[in-house]
């Protein structure tokens, strides 16, 4: 794949997509859906993995910023993905932080912050008619360097993730309640829903809806979060892929994000 083929007005397009900084979720991946573990494998092995160990590794990477009149926050979450096999693949996803006060009393920290684990197990191949279906494990590891980078305790998530080709898009559901321990925030349930459509074979338009629901809070608090992410996904090369976009938020806030991944078996 041969990056001049990609014309200069989609080039600016991309970075418009950017522009601007503000508040960024600690992602290496610009949505919150996750697809199912064959439909993310870019080459299938006809090899065991163990006979080619890095073929199906992929890792990758993000940039977070957000600040107030007290203090500016840097993140750079990464990412490490391996597919033991077509069905199965685990996911590490360390986060490093950087918090700058712009005040006296305001600490200023930097270092590892929490430590994500996701085991993905698909259990339903997808088919003509139907999607394929995948169990998603998570947990939070509290691994922060220190308690201003992480939260205390350990959260565990489970749920759902439906995949779906349809030749020139890709569509993933996904279901996940968190039980979150450690700290006083009540558990939560996320839907998200995304598009993945080919404009062409270096870009793809990224298009995901998520809901957060807060389970077991009074009736007359927040109990919902919806937000909308628009982007652009480039694959430059066989092996390395950017996204960028916007996510949109229910109060009218906005937020730019950006991430990359590098495929050491190509695609």
């Amino acid at each position: 794949m041969n990056v001049t083929h990609l014309s200069r007005s989609r080039f600016a397009a991309l970075i418009a997509v950017g522009v601007g900084v503000a508040v960024v979720p600690a992602s290496a991946r610009i949505t919150r859906s996750r697809s199912s573990p064959y439909s993310n494998l870019d080459v299938l092995l006809e090899t065991p993995w163990y006979q080619a160990p890095l073929y199906s590794l992929l890792v990758g990477g993000g940039f977070e910023y957000q600040t107030d009149s007290d203090q500016t926050e840097y993140g750079f979450p990464l990412l490490i993905e391996y597919n033991f096999t077509e069905q199965f693949k685990l996911t590490l996803e360390p986060v490093f932080t950087d918090i700058v006060g712009k005040k006296p009393d305001v600490q200023s920290v930097s270092g590892f912050g929490d430590l994500e684990t996701t085991a993905e197990y698909e259990f339903l191949s997808e088919r003509r008619y139907r999607p394929s279906l995948s169990f998603e494990g998570a947990i939070r590891w509290p691994t922060a360097a220190d308690p201003d980078l992480g939260d205390p305790g350990r959260d565990y998530s489970l749920g759902l993730i439906a995949s779906k080709d349809f030749v020139f898009m890709d569509i993933d559901l996904n279901v996940l309640y968190t039980f979150i321990g450690g700290h006083d925030l009540a558990d939560t349930v996320e839907i998200s829903l995304a598009t993945t459509w080919r404009i062409n074979h270096e870009l793809d338009l990224i298009v995901e809806v998520a809901d957060v629901s807060r389970v077991g809070m009074l009736i007359d608090e927040h109990r919902n979060e919806m937000e909308a992410t628009v982007g652009l996904s480039w694959q430059i090369n066989p092996f390395l892929k950017l996204e960028q976009g916007i996510v949109f938020k229910e109060a009218g806030q906005w937020e730019a994000v950006f991430a990359w991944e590098w495929s050491i078996g190509g695609d």
